[in-house]
């Protein structure tokens, strides 16, 4: 039985065969879009900067917008690199730019980007800022699809400050979010789906559930940094 990560990337390659073969310009952007998404998931920026230059490319060439704001892409690809500083940068400048534009599409998936590379700069209290920003945005917006992410990105630095029974309730709340139930397969709003899209929208939903698994119940020195 496949697991997330693998149907992630099956469906991935649907959408990304699919596109090709309808020689539809907004669709193929946003499969390859959403594939440097799945990349970045699977902690392969390489992979994913190649996946976002190509829809950057496509997107010039064909005088569209993408559905994702590339700088905030790039930073996080930027951060598993090593590169924090100017990840951080990239991410901050992509935030201010989709909300100036008033685009809050996405917005709580920039602000998780940038907690994780506050974290691994060491600034732990900014990192918490922006998750909480996030799910304060999610909560005005109804954009719900990170919200497990951001639950437990927060849980993970809380449970790294020692603060077990608040880090261990965000844990809790990404679990409930991210498991599947019988009225609706996911417990919080899914992104649009761009027609044509195929199953591009499979591959963004279930991003926390396997970080979960490996976080949720362990002591604080067993916790790997975000």
């Amino acid at each position: 039985m496949l697991g997330y990560p693998e149907k992630a990337l099956g469906s991935i390659s649907e959408s990304l065969a699919l596109s090709e073969r309808i020689a539809h310009p907004f669709t193929l952007s946003a499969a390859l879009s959403v594939s440097s998404v799945v990349y970045l998931n699977r902690r392969e920026p390489e992979r994913a900067l190649r996946q976002l230059e190509a829809a950057e490319v496509l997107a010039a060439e064909q005088r569209l917008s993408l559905i994702y704001e590339t700088g905030m892409l790039r930073g996080a690809a930027l951060a598993e690199q090593g590169a924090v500083d100017e990840a951080i940068a990239r991410i901050r400048e992509g935030v201010t730019k989709w909300t100036r534009l008033g685009r809050t599409f996405l917005l709580p998936y920039g602000l998780a980007f940038l907690a994780q590379g506050l974290v691994r700069h060491g600034d732990q209290a900014a990192a918490l800022a922006a998750l909480r920003e996030g799910l304060a945005l999610a909560d005005v917006t109804g954009e719900h699809f990170w919200d497990a992410e951001l639950h437990r990105l927060t849980g993970t630095v809380l449970l790294a400050e020692n603060k077990l029974d608040e880090g261990g309730a965000s844990l809790q709340d990404a679990i409930h979010i991210a498991k599947p139930n019988k009225r609706n397969r996911w417990n919080c709003a899914p992104p649009p789906a761009s027609p044509g899209s195929g199953g591009i929208r499979a591959c963004v939903m279930r991003p926390a559930i396997c970080s979960l698994r490996s976080t949720a119940g362990l002591p604080k020195a067993s916790i790997r940094s975000i």
